[in-house]
């Protein structure tokens, strides 16, 4: 097993969960995998997960969060009894023998659709069993072929296809679902690999969660759990030693787990597993045993190890130790009782880790930023804008919402406005009273005065445009004046009724699609002018509403407020219905013409009349066109009128979108600020991404301390996002139009203008602070690293030091007070340096105590036998090792612990520990189980084992199990003994009791109808033991069964043919049983001497101590025999003694039954 990135490529790695406790973990493991910056880019496809469960709902949600990365398997509800009635022959089907081989004739099973396992571990089994027979593509078996063959996708260059893939399997073996599946899934997910991927070998490690992690939650519901936890372990441990080289195991189990394909799946000559991690929550676990706390820390534990170069390490220590993990053990089984021992490939982790979680400190000061903005600026949401006292009072003095909801719409918006009014100028109002000199005004004040310093350079932008309009008419719309020639033809009248009628029509054109272009730009030149102004938003609310209210001041006349637009707009809507020339102007126009025209004079003519008409004209021409001139400016009046109307719908709606955010934002605004105050308490993904962590930046009691850098950093330091920043994004988010679906554009309602505003300052404030937090990333730089763990160490101790102090001071007054002195006191003053350095230590004796191993572990049961594996490393940048204020509180930490090299990340140190490659029976809890399981066994309240052949293996506890063997050392010291293995060779004569094709003894039943089930058909073999002793004990134990249907379908058969030979005592020897008894014992006999002298020639224990493979040691010890030496001298000796005569004598060369292995 190697590291998932080694070498720049990525391991093929498969992360499975098996019910609801496997998928917490999946879903754990796989958060923290999803957040590697590098999955996308290199981890996607090359790691992959799959989740199985009988809870449809539990998958559906797994599969939407991960985004359908999570593959999932549904062991759906099906009538089970049902189908198990079906495979058992019963009604119209034939018997399955795949299937009658491991389920007890007798079991019935939930009845209905019932889902899930009910905590029944067989029930877990047939639900598989059912689900393999599907060969849909959504099927069981396609899933997992489908899971494993995307680890494989040749289009993605980061995968390593040269090193051995990896499977890891969470579960707990408490419940149903995981505990009974497990050893299924295992021996699939191989089989898929073999038949998927050209026979690749994974390394499949199983991650096993022990049932006393249910304790507190099991209640009545304990003892059966716990029983199927040691039902579930002692049922692994007989597979996994198929990993051993000893002679006493076969070399292979029967074991039935794919229907699917039945002929392939009938044996299995591999392990399910090739290392066993137990988990659980040992006394003085810190996170005291919490169910949803051991599937984190683990999961914490597993992705430490593969996704850092902590698994590089482990791999290269377990090198030196995998030649001793062939062997069984206690060794003393194998020599002294011919019993294959237990395998020493058990195992537990646990991890800690000691981190600054710069990113999500950076997230929170990000979003206090934004929700800081949004309540001042956007919403004035924030009361300690305002310091203590009657102002304060003043400003939170608002009408309440349900008093708001009585009134009509009218009266609604007067009373907001009002209140924000009133609100703002008691504030401004104060602060003026209490100017100190050389202050700068508050927010607040800025908004209240932004109407007085800014409404004159609104009223220069309106008539800038007038001037604007009026030049339209005059170049573009050519409405000029006559000269006096045009005059002294037409006269003004003409005119008037000529040229200047056309030209007034294209003024008027040119001067209102003018007008219309400014109107339809008139929001964008609003934000313009507010942003030039430097007003932000509660100002641009205050000066709307005086602006509206057409309120005066410093000359001017608010003539673009409400209530004189209309007479405005009327007035000059009046002066243009009167022509070019203003009213009454007719008589006038009359005598101008007249004077302009010459009397003929005749004879009595002269120049003198010429010359004064000539002056008439021009004097014309200069009076129209004043006229004109007049004309122009009241076109544009007009339509700056419409622009002034313009205006008060525009900021009508502006207003009417403040009171909506005003009264709908204060609610968010509080969630804003509840969201902040969230993070703080419960962290992000960053801070929660280890269930097993100590942070800094945080309080003894693991309060987070980051308020106080916000303080510190982004309200008084560099990191401070810039007003005006906030006010063009807020602007922005105002203003930007939301697309529509179908294409249109609309004005964004409150709660997008609060969210999108969010969404802006969000990004922008993470920008600001990153460097400070996360790093600039830029070598060199001054902020490359960020917020390292010295620096938030020592920010740490600032913080508390600070607080301390800080009595009625807000935070930022203390920070100014206190903060500069209590930095320097960390470098320069003795105390604070020792409080510190006793902090720091405090948080690193913590990391070091919560990384203890997640399962307890006796090393005195080792019995110095077991070559186990300790493992304590740190992974710890080397800055903070050799120097600095961490190395002293780290230094005293590091008896037996290994320092990794290669660790260059400075926020993060993480301590891990295991114990690899030690027997089961080293883990007391788990031996613990045991009380619990021979309880439920012998009330017989439910099945226990996936596979009535199960039933009677080994026991976990060695001394127990040893215990029980001195006992049958005993029985084959006693008379009965003799005669109950002359009963035993009996039915090996018969065929009714032979070694089966993995080497275990078992107990044939020829005769199906001696077991009845439901349709009287059903039958199966008795698996008995793998040793002669224990089988003839197991055997004679049959005798004694409470159910006379056992008894009568192995026992009494074989024992009514033992009667009838021998019911005349010593007589018996002369019948056919009695010679081949005789024949065996003296087979036995010369078996015993050609092992001796093998054994005297060849010293095969140096061989198999030397060799650690399985295959060829093996073989030589079988082909010998050695291992059946002890027992078949006391097999020898028992036969012999109940052997009272001397063999009969024949002429014929006497032969046993061909066939029979004695």
């Amino acid at each position: 097993m190697e590291n998932i990135e080694s070498s720049g490529k990525v391991t093929p790695t498969l992360f499975v969960g098996l019910g609801g406790m496997g998928s917490k973990c999946l879903k754990s493991i796989w958060t923290k995998i999803v957040n590697d910056p590098k999955f996308d880019e290199r981890l996607k496809g090359a790691v992959q997960a799959l989740a199985i469960d009988t809870d449809a709902g539990q998958l559906l949600e797994l599969e939407s969060w991960s985004n359908g990365l999570i593959k999932t398997g549904l062991i759906s509800g099906f009538d089970k009894q049902g189908y198990a009635e079906q495979l058992r022959g019963n009604g119209p089907y034939d018997q399955d023998e795949y299937f009658t081989q491991w389920c007890p004739y007798d079991y019935e099973f939930r009845g209905g659709g019932a889902a899930g396992a009910g905590q029944i571990r067989i029930e877990s089994r047939l639900a598989v069993y059912h689900e393999c027979e599907n060969k849909a593509p959504t099927g069981l078996v396609a899933t997992i072929n489908n899971a494993v063959k995307a680890m494989y996708d040749v289009q993605r260059g980061f995968t390593n296809f040269d090193v051995r893939p990896q499977v890891h399997i969470f579960f707990s073996v408490a419940g149903g679902t995981g505990s009974g599946s497990h050893l299924m899934m295992a021996y699939l997910i191989r089989q898929a690999f073999e038949t998927q991927l050209s026979g690749r070998v994974p390394f499949v490690t199983a991650n096993i969660v022990l049932p006393q992690v249910f304790g507190m939650v099991a209640g009545e519901n304990a003892p059966g759990i716990y029983a199927n936890g040691y039902a579930a372990l002692k049922e692994i441990e007989h597979h996994m030693k198929l990993a051993s080289n000893s002679p006493l195991v076969p070399e292979k189990l029967e074991f039935h787990y794919n229907p699917g394909l039945k002929r392939s799946s009938t044996y299995v000559k591999t392990p399910p597993f090739d290392l066993c991690y137990l988990l659980g929550s040992p006394g003085g676990f810190r996170l005291g045993g919490k169910v949803g706390s051991v599937s984190t820390v683990a999961a914490d534990a597993c992705y430490l190890n593969l996704f850092s170069p902590i698994s590089v390490t482990v791999d290269s220590d377990k090198d030196n130790y995998e030649q001793h993990w062939k062997a069984l053990y206690p060794i003393e089984l194998g020599k002294q009782y011919s019993q294959p021992g237990y395998t020493p490939l058990w195992a537990t982790y646990g991890a800690s880790v000691y981190l600054v979680p710069a990113k999500e400190i950076a997230n929170y000061c990000a979003k206090k930023m934004a929700s800081s903005a949004i309540n001042r600026t956007l919403l004035m949401n924030d009361p300690d804008m305002v310091p203590a006292g009657p102002a304060r009072d003043a400003f939170n003095d608002k009408p309440s919402p349900e008093k708001l909801k009585k009134m009509s719409e009218k009266d609604r918006k007067e009373a907001l406005d009002k209140s924000f009014c009133d609100r703002l100028r008691a504030v401004a109002d104060a602060e003026r009273a209490n100017e100190v000199e050389g202050s700068s005004p508050s927010p607040l004040r800025s908004a209240e005065e932004s109407y007085a310093s800014s409404i004159g350079e609104w009223d220069r932008q309106m008539e800038a445009w007038k001037a604007e309009m009026t030049k339209v008419a005059k170049d573009q719309g050519t409405l000029v004046g006559p000269k006096a020639e045009q005059l002294a033809d037409s006269g003004i009248m003409g005119w008037l009724s000529g040229a200047g009628k056309s030209r007034k029509e294209k003024a008027a054109k040119f001067v209102q699609e003018k007008g219309d272009n400014i109107v339809s730009r008139l929001d964008r030149a609003l934000a313009d002018f507010f942003n030039d102004q430097d007003i932000e938003t509660l100002g641009q609310r205050y000066f709307l509403l005086q602006l509206l209210e057409g309120r005066e001041v410093d000359g001017y006349a608010g003539r673009w407020g409400k209530e004189q637009l209309v007479p405005g707009s009327e007035k000059v809507k009046a002066a243009l219905t009167n022509n070019i020339l203003g009213k009454g102007q007719q008589e006038k126009v009359k005598s101008m013409d007249a004077s302009m025209t010459p009397e003929e004079g005749g004879w009595f003519g002269g120049d003198d009349e010429d010359s004064g008409a000539e002056n008439a004209a021009a004097e014309a021409a200069k009076w129209v066109d004043e006229q004109v001139e007049a004309y122009r400016g009241s076109l544009a009046d007009q339509q700056l009128y419409a622009i002034g109307h313009a205006l008060a719908g525009i900021a009508e709606s502006m207003l009417d979108n403040f009171r909506d955010l005003e009264e709908r934002g204060a609610s968010r605004g509080n969630e804003i600020i509840a969201d902040c105050n969230a993070i703080l308490r419960h962290g992000g993904e960053e801070a929660n991404l280890f269930q097993n962590d100590v942070e800094l930046l945080s309080d003894p009691n693991e309060r987070r301390l980051w308020e106080w850098f916000f303080v510190d950093k982004c309200e008084m330091g560099d990191a401070k996002l810039a007003d005006s920043k906030v006010q063009e994004l807020i602007s922005r988010a105002m203003t930007e139009p939301v697309e529509e679906p179908g294409g249109g554009r609309r004005p964004p309602e409150s709660s997008e203008v609060i969210d999108k505003a969010l969404e802006l300052l969000e990004a922008a404030a993470y920008e600001q602070v990153k460097k400070y937090t996360v790093g600039s990333g830029t070598p060199g730089d001054r902020y490359e690293h960020g917020l390292t763990m010295e620096e938030a160490a020592i920010l740490t101790q600032v913080y508390m030091n600070v607080e301390a102090a800080q009595g009625n001071l807000t935070m930022s007054d203390a920070l100014r007070k206190f903060g500069k002195k209590m930095k320097a006191d960390c470098e320069q003053d003795e105390g604070t340096r020792t409080a510190l350095q006793g902090m720091i230590g405090s948080q690193i004796a913590r990391v070091f105590n919560s990384a203890a191993v997640l399962e307890a572990f006796d090393d005195t049961a080792m019995t110095g036998q077991v070559k186990d594996l300790r493992i304590c490393l740190l992974a710890c940048h080397e800055d903070y090792l050799d120097g600095g204020i961490l190395s002293d509180a780290l230094a005293s930490q590091m008896r037996g612990v290994s320092p990794l090299g290669g660790w260059h990340d400075r926020k993060k140190i993480i301590v891990y520990n295991a114990v690899i490659g030690a027997p089961v029976y080293c883990f007391p809890r788990a031996v613990e189980l045991r009380e619990a399981y021979n309880e439920i066994r012998d009330i017989g309240i439910k099945e226990l084992h996936i596979d009535q052949n199960f039933r009677d293996l080994d026991d976990l506890d060695v001394n127990a199990r040893l215990a029980k063997l001195r006992e049958q050392d005993e029985y084959k010291e006693k008379p009965e003994f003799a005669r109950d293995l002359a009963v035993f060779l009996t039915g090996v004569l018969s065929r009714q009791v032979r070694l089966d094709d993995t080497g275990l003894w078992e107990a044939v039943n020829e005769y199906t109808s001696h077991v009845p089930g439901s349709a009287g058909t059903f039958a199966f073999n008795r698996k008995l033991a793998p040793n002669r002793i224990g089988a003839v004990k197991a055997f004679t134990d049959l005798s004694n069964d409470p159910d006379a249907t056992v008894r009568r379908a192995w026992y009494e058969p074989v024992r009514e043919r033992f009667n009838a030979a021998f019911q005349q005592g010593g007589e018996g020897m002369e019948t056919e049983l009695g010679r081949n008894l005789k024949l065996i014992h003296q087979q036995w006999g010369d078996r015993i001497l050609e092992m001796k002298m093998a054994h005297a020639s060849t010293n095969v224990e140096a061989v198999a101590e030397a060799d650690g493979r399985k295959g060829n040691v093996r073989d030589h010890v079988k082909s010998l025999g050695i291992h059946e030496l002890h027992e078949l001298e006391i097999c020898y000796g028992a036969l012999e003694r109940f052997i009272q005569s001397p063999f009969a004598t024949t002429d014929k060369k006497p032969s046993l039954p061909p066939g029979v292995t004695i």
